[in-house]
């Protein structure tokens, strides 16, 4: 296979390790997402939220022979670490920062899953000695991340090119997926506006946690108003803040850009059939995520 179908770069993180006896029931109680579906042949993503079910922290949830691993955005490891003993009290459970000793490597392209050995659902994984491979829990088509001890030699055979980080924020960004170390604001954003819901990122049948209410009652009445959505103007500098007009009216704002492709946070009901959304006066194309096509 040539290199040059597939594309690979290596992202810095930051991992928290979980062991004790009590480690799944506990985080169970405090996250999105089912912490049991989490094993040796699958991986979960999931976030923490306040009681207002407002977005805290997202992380990655790899499973562990003696417990579990959080993987969550480099900058708020010692945060998270803080949240999470606030909500220890006699649970046994034990939390270290392991940042440095593990490493995520991401490989995309197209064709990508058809050429390894697993299946081409989110989050099948498959682990290989110290390493971990598995397809973006949050959406197939993102292609694989692979958790591994810094240093270590990854083969997950198939040939492909390094990239820069930026080039893979921009795959992520034209598939209409949030990118955690970015376009989730703390104390701001909910579940549904950042599609949580069609990333399978919260389970609405696995019980309480903090936030859980809110986020139920805005599922099951239809109350998310703001989706994600993917906007695009080549040669464009997206910029964070920047606001996407629909003719007289105000219909989102961008979370995050790169290489003129960009999210989105766009008010749906205000894009109006044949008018050009602009952004300062520039026009952009706006474009609802291929996963949300049904919705």
């Amino acid at each position: 296979m040539a290199s040059g179908d597939h594309s690979t770069a290596k992202l810095a993180r930051g991992f928290i390790k979980l062991t004790g006896p009590d480690v799944r029931s506990w985080l169970q109680g405090l996250v999105s997402n089912d912490v049991d579906q989490v094993s040796s042949t699958k991986t979960a993503h999931a976030a923490m939220l306040n009681p207002q079910g407002k977005f805290l922290f997202h992380m990655f949830i790899w499973p562990q022979a003696d417990g579990l691993i959080l993987e969550t955005s480099p900058e708020r490891v010692a945060a998270l670490i803080q949240r999470l003993t606030m909500y220890k009290l006699r649970a046994a459970v034990d939390l270290s920062d392991v940042s440095d000793d593990f490493e995520i490597h991401l490989i995309w392209g197209d064709g990508l899953l058809a050429a390894v050995n697993l299946p081409t659902e989110a989050g099948a994984a498959v682990i290989a000695d110290d390493v971990i491979i598995t397809v973006d829990p949050r959406l197939a088509a993102l292609g694989l991340r692979v958790l591994a001890p810094k240093g270590a030699d990854i083969d997950v055979s198939v040939s492909a090119t390094q990239a820069d980080i930026q080039q893979y924020r921009a795959h992520q960004a034209r598939l209409g997926v949030f990118d955690p170390d970015g376009d989730l604001r703390p104390e701001k954003t909910t579940l549904l506006e950042a599609n949580f819901d069609f990333l399978g990122g919260v389970d609405f049948n696995k019980g309480c946690y903090v936030g859980q209410e809110v986020t139920a009652r805005m599922h099951y009445r239809g109350l998310a108003r703001k989706r994600y959505w993917i906007v695009e103007s080549p040669g464009a500098d997206l910029k964070p803040g920047d606001v996407v007009t629909s003719g007289d009216k105000e219909a989102g704002e961008i979370m995050s850009g790169q290489d003129g492709v960009g999210l989105a946070l766009i008010r749906t009901d205000r894009l109006t059939d044949g008018v050009q959304p602009t952004i300062n006066g520039a026009p952009v194309t706006v474009t609802r995520p291929g996963y949300l096509a049904s919705s």
